[in-house]
């Protein structure tokens, strides 16, 4: 019978033995009988337990065991305790041989803690890097309506590089950006922010998206040699509603017509980190009033592993949104598509709506 304890909770695993006694004692050693030295006690007595700075309670219910053995073997790493693994027996007198395999189990146990605090320390920043760097306000402009929706993946590390943005240019055109950089974690977070900054600096130098894209991959592939990155770029003329866009790798947008008729808009090109000289150019589209165009990454539509019926889903989800939507649009479509799908992957959404 093993009895796992940590300073904040107490948690049991139950190898062997059905005496609730054992169990409900290695379970009451509270945290100052804890050392830097394993505690073997061959025979648990009356005389033994003096040794301990207890409580009665404590004392009372380990006196109560009569004659048991238990080691109690500290978990340290890093100089830190973390916990103690509690080992008593029922029946057998414990030696120092089992002594020395409990010590053994507790140094794996040890750094397999270790290597989750570290994990979770990188989970924890990756997310706080990666919230600072999308962006919370955006551009007001007359008779244009943007929404914007983020959500992680689930999965253990599972902090990626999805992005979206949407900022003004000086002549009152808006330029959005949406992009999924492959990988997770911190460096995944990292090279999303230097990517979402880079399309900002460069569109403020050309207002052609598929020179943006192919002056990003340039600096991409000598910054960061061997990764890749899907994204979009458009830049929208809030007066002649003329949107310009180009892709590298990333799902088309779709376009919601007042109607209801949703077009998938024309579109290729490489990723980012493994783009050539002759990517398509830049495309064209006019939204017309009561439009909607919808950018998105692809975790929107694989959260079932079926792509084909993901896209089916979100089709039917833009065909659906109403007039009143436009303020949370990306929301509720992220809830038509994935409300009860396990979400793998992060998902970065982000619509404009043009007034009727």
């Amino acid at each position: 019978m093993i009895s796992w304890q940590e300073p904040t909770r107490v948690s049991s695993v139950r190898f062997a033995g059905k005496n609730q006694a054992v169990q409900e004692a290695l379970d009451a050693l509270p945290p100052s009988t804890w050392r830097e030295q394993t505690i073997f006690l061959p025979a648990i007595s009356a005389d033994v337990l003096t040794r301990f700075p207890l409580r009665n309670e404590y004392f009372s219910r380990l006196q109560s065991l009569q004659s048991r053995s238990v080691a109690i073997i500290p978990i340290i790493s890093r100089s830190r305790i973390l916990g103690a693994l509690s080992v008593g027996t029922t029946e057998r007198v414990l030696t120092q041989d089992d002594v020395a395999l409990f010590e053994e189990l507790t140094r794996r146990i040890a750094m397999a803690l270790e290597n989750a605090r570290l994990f979770d320390h990188q989970d924890r920043v990756a997310r706080a890097l990666q919230d600072a760097m999308l962006p919370t306000r955006f551009p007001s402009v007359r008779d244009v309506t943007l929404s914007t929706y983020y959500a992680p993946g689930r999965k253990e590390a599972d902090v990626g590089g999805d992005w979206y943005d949407a900022f003004a240019l000086s002549d009152g055109r808006l330029v959005l950006s949406v992009g999924d950089v492959c990988g997770s974690g911190l460096g995944a977070a990292v090279t999303m922010g230097h990517l979402r900054q880079a399309i900002r600096a460069i569109a403020r130098t050309t207002d052609d998206p598929a020179t943006i894209l192919n002056v990003v991959d340039g600096q991409f592939q000598l910054d960061v040699p061997h990764a890749l990155a899907t994204a979009i770029v458009a830049i929208f003329d809030p007066l002649s509603h003329r949107l310009h866009y180009a892709l590298a790798g990333h799902p088309p947008p779709l376009v919601r017509a007042a109607s209801g008729e949703v077009t998938e808009l024309n579109g290729t090109g490489l990723p980012l980190g493994i783009r050539g000289a002759s990517e398509p150019p830049t495309q064209h589209f006019v939204l017309a009033s009561g439009s909607v165009l919808v950018l998105y990454t692809d975790g929107l539509i694989e959260g079932s592993r079926d792509v084909i019926a993901g896209q089916a889903l979100l089709r039917s989800a833009v065909a659906k949104l109403g007039s009143t939507e436009l303020k949370s649009a990306a929301k509720v479509l992220y809830d038509a598509v994935l409300r009860d799908a396990p979400i793998d992957d992060d998902v970065a959404i982000i619509t404009l709506g043009l007034c009727g």
